[in-house]
């Protein structure tokens, strides 16, 4: 059942990719993805209307340890952990 499901989701469904700059927004459309992947009988007119603006961004990267290249945000620490000795720098996009 899981396999006829994934079957079925990737013929009628797509994959997208879009770089979105602070200032700018997104509308999901065709023409505003930078990748699109589209399933074999994938039809354009049953995309969900969505649509938003980013106003602001900021992360702040790890630089050294197991966890180098990570943004900080995207790992949960455990109450026992230690806190990391890396450098830690909030960038903006822009």
């Amino acid at each position: 059942m899981v396999l006829v499901g994934f079957a079925v989701g990737s013929m009628v469904g797509y994959k997208g990719g879009v770089i979105v700059l602070v200032g700018n927004g997104f509308s999901n459309n065709l023409t505003q993805y930078d990748d699109f992947a589209p399933g074999s009988l994938f039809d354009p007119g049953g995309m969900e209307p969505f649509s938003f603006d980013v106003t602001d961004f900021s992360a702040q990267w790890l630089y050294t340890g197991p966890r180098a290249g990570m943004a900080r945000s995207s790992w949960r620490r455990s109450p026992t952990a230690r806190r990391p000795t890396g450098q830690s720098v909030a960038t903006t996009c822009a």
